[in-house]
């Protein structure tokens, strides 16, 4: 558009200037058509630079030069269709001396542009003021004839030619920069004002050819042309800049986006990630966002949460009434500071439950800091306050312990100290902390606590240690100590956890258990049984060595299950069943059964298990004994044969034999008796004082004979009974004969070999003989297993 504006009417004035003027006119208009085109072409490069150099980093020299471009543009262009003559000289030469300094003006700011640059000042100055001293002197010189002529053109000339050497000036300092040091910069710049430079000399020295009309007007079109690949070369570099500058732009903003879609994908990583629930929402209380966390306890998918309510997805209420909570997110809207969320707060979930959180509540601001959401982190502190409770419930127990619970560093300094330690050590916490854990151990230990501190150090827990402390009195006890290594969140250990138990009374138990044992064991080695010791479950630990010796077995073969061997083989089924079955039951084991010698015979040994329980009633062990019972059970069979015998010759007797206890009181008496005594029914007289029977006056010397039995003697009397108390049952009432008869009685006490355990008797060969007719009864004898006495 810039060139059709300059010529078009430059063609439209040549064509006028052909038809209506002479040839001179037409050389004129010819000329300035020319020097039009070439002026219209540079301010079309000037536009092309004007709209493609809109930018922050565009030099402010080259700005200068398209506006100034452009206005020459313009005012050439004006000049150039300006008709001749008279009426319109002024305004030629108006326009003339206009567009020759506007056209100056194009080339003073590149040696300005070379100051800026901290350049040798010397060399310009003196190159502008030659220029500019020759270019007044030889205006002044065609002053007078140009102002007589009405010719201006030498002062815009001269202008041209200050400008041109200005700039000569400029290259020849940039080239010399880029001699010092090579900078692709400067050695571009120094090309383009060297360019505009000679452009600038040709306009200003192209009017000493104006006698010759072509080389004049050559002279011009070589400027122009000049000029044409100056702003040429300055366009493509300029293009070249904007284009690497927007290549640079662009790689920043690509650059940029990436950086900020990396971090908002870190942001929603870390969103995602964290242990804590985050939901955003907008200005309009509408969630935007919610992390997994917060899905889990509120209920609700991001999916199906994304533009709801708030206050529908995250619902508030006060644990302890129940009653709906402030509304946060409007709070923080209204203002615009962090919320912290109230004491004993529950989240509604979206199935209803209610759980217990805390955290807060900000506002989200944008770059101008108006608020543009609000982000809210909450998490859920059920296990937070167990684990605070867990944390109270140790730390009570911790001061409530008897133990002794003490921590250090690796170094041995004690940090902790607990009341159990206090009473224990007897030094207070104050005294303690701080000070070295060497202050309760004895002289002689101290090597033994720093090779403890060495395997705490490696990492290393030790359990039930024993050894010995000394309290601050000096006193020295013995303790059971555990240690333990303190780690820290990245696995460091920082410390060390001890607990220390005073054990002095279980060492003196543990003394006197172990004297206790080896007096058991002394008094189980020297009892006639065999004597053994098993576990809850039957498996037998111990034996006496009566037990050895008989069965001539090593405890190495007997231990566990391995007495089955000593046993019968057809025995031993059933002694299995019955010693299983107590086991089960729990009750005591008492049973008979042989067992083999050492010398390869079996013998009867009654063998009888009670169980040894704890406190509780639990069964701790079993403890047996085998006795053996060979020679009793052979005194037994003696004694039943000899019992046998007794009975046989009572049974067989036709005198009143009677049993009586140490009271008197009847027990039983013989056949022979009964029948003897016409006694029908004998149990009208059991259990009744056999004294009693007698008369009255004889009942003393009754007693005297009992208490004769008793003392282990024997005792006679001799009388008659008193009157009818012995008769037949169901008889007429008639003077029994018994009753006038006397009778020689003899009490004695039972045989000794009877006792079992304790003095018992069977009948006696002792026998009152009356001396009357004896009659029959047919009640047997009674053999109570007590003391006795025999009448």
């Amino acid at each position: 558009m810039a060139l059709l504006a300059g010529v078009l009417p430059a063609l439209v004035a040549l064509a006028a200037h052909l038809v209506f003027g002479d040839a001179k006119h037409v050389q004129e208009s010819l000329h300035e058509a020319l020097e039009l085109t070439g002026t219209c072409i540079a301010l079309a490069v000037a536009m092309l630079l004007l709209f493609r150099t809109q930018h922050e980093t565009t030099p402010p020299h080259l700005l200068w030069m398209v506006a100034a471009l452009v206005g020459m543009g313009i005012l050439d262009g004006v000049h150039a269709v300006m008709p001749f003559g008279a009426a319109f000289a002024w305004t030629r030469h108006l326009t003339t001396l206009i567009g020759g300094l506007v056209f100056a003006m194009v080339w003073l700011p590149l040696p300005a542009v070379a100051l800026r640059r901290k350049g040798p000042f010397i060399s310009l100055v003196a190159a502008a003021a030659l220029a500019l001293g020759l270019s007044i002197w030889r205006w002044a010189e065609w002053l007078p004839a140009a102002w007589a002529n009405g010719d201006y053109t030498f002062a815009v000339l001269a202008a041209n030619a200050v400008g041109g050497l200005g700039c000569l000036a400029a290259s020849v300092f940039f080239l010399w920069r880029c001699l010092r040091q090579p900078q692709t910069e400067d050695l571009v710049f120094a090309g383009q004002t060297m360019l505009f430079g000679v452009a600038g000399l040709m306009f200003g020295f192209s009017h000493v050819w104006a006698a010759d009309w072509w080389a004049w007007h050559g002279f011009r079109l070589l400027a122009y042309a000049t000029v044409l690949v100056a702003a040429y070369d300055v366009v493509v570099r300029l293009y070249q800049r904007i284009a690497r500058h927007a290549q640079e732009l662009e790689g920043r903003v690509a650059a940029r986006t990436a950086e900020l879609q990396e971090q908002r994908e870190r942001l929603r990583v870390t969103l995602t990630s964290i242990g804590d629930a985050v939901i955003t929402c907008d200005t309009q209380g509408r969630v935007t966002f919610l992390n997994p966390v917060a899905e889990s306890l509120t209920g609700w998918p991001l999916a199906e949460a994304q533009d709801q309510p708030i206050a529908r997805v995250f619902r508030l209420v006060n644990e302890q009434t129940c009653q709906p909570a402030e509304d946060m997110v409007e709070r923080v809207l209204k203002d615009k500071r962090i919320i912290a969320l109230a004491n004993h707060t529950a989240l509604v979930t979206r199935d209803g439950r209610e759980v217990p959180i805390e955290d807060s509540a900000a506002p989200i601001l944008d770059d101008a800091g108006n608020v543009s959401g609000v982000v809210i982190v909450f998490h859920e502190v059920a296990a937070k306050r167990r684990a605070q409770e867990a944390l109270r419930r140790l730390a009570a127990i911790v001061e409530s312990s008897d133990d002794a619970i003490i921590s250090k560093t690796p170094d041995g300094v004690i940090t902790t100290w607990n009341p159990g330690a206090e009473k224990m050590f007897g030094f207070t916490a104050a005294e303690a902390i701080g000070q070295s854990v060497q202050i309760v151990i004895p002289a002689e230990r101290a090597q033994e606590e720093a090779e403890l501190l060495a395997r705490i150090r490696r990492g290393e827990p030790i359990l039930l240690y024993e050894s010995r402390r000394q309290r601050k009195n000096g006193q020295q006890f013995d303790v059971s100590v555990t240690l333990s290594p303190i780690l820290n969140s990245e696995g460091k250990i920082i410390g060390a956890s001890k607990i220390a138990r005073d054990i002095s009374e279980r060492k003196r138990a543990e003394e006197s258990l172990r004297e206790s044992e080896a007096r058991f064991r002394t008094m189980a080695n020297s009892i006639p049984q065999l004597a053994w010791i098993a576990r809850p479950d039957g498996y037998i630990v111990w034996y006496n060595q009566r037990w050895h010796a008989y069965t001539g077995t090593t405890p190495e073969q007997m231990e566990g299950w391995g007495w089955q061997s000593v046993h019968h083989p057809e025995v031993l089924p059933k002694v299995m069943e019955a010693w299983t079955g107590a086991i089960r039951a729990g009750h005591s084991f008492d049973m008979e059964f042989p067992l083999r010698g050492a010398d390869g015979r079996f013998r009867i040994f009654l063998t009888r298990v009670e169980p040894l329980k704890n406190a509780a009633g639990q069964i701790v062990n079993w403890f047996g004994t085998n006795t053996d019972v060979q020679a009793l059970k052979q005194i037994e069979e003696q004694l039943r044969q000899s019992e046998e015998f007794n009975r046989r010759i009572i049974e067989s007797s036709s005198d009143c034999i009677k049993v009586l206890d140490l009271d008197a009181n009847l027990l039983s008496m013989s056949e022979g008796g009964q029948r003897l005594l016409e006694i029908g029914d004998i149990n009208r007289y059991l259990n009744r004082c056999w004294i009693e029977f007698w008369k009255p006056e004889d009942q003393p010397r009754v007693r005297a004979a009992v208490e004769a039995a008793r003392a282990g003697g024997v005792g006679w009397f001799a009388s008659c009974p008193s009157h009818g108390i012995f008769r037949r049952r169901n008889r007429p009432r008639r003077k029994s004969r018994s009753s006038t008869r006397n009778w020689k009685i003899a009490f004695a006490s039972a045989p000794p070999s009877l006792r079992k355990p304790t003095p018992i008797c069977g009948p006696n060969a002792l026998s009152p003989r009356p001396s009357t007719r004896r009659r029959r009864n047919s009640s047997p004898p009674m053999f109570p297993k007590t003391s006795l006495m025999v009448c």
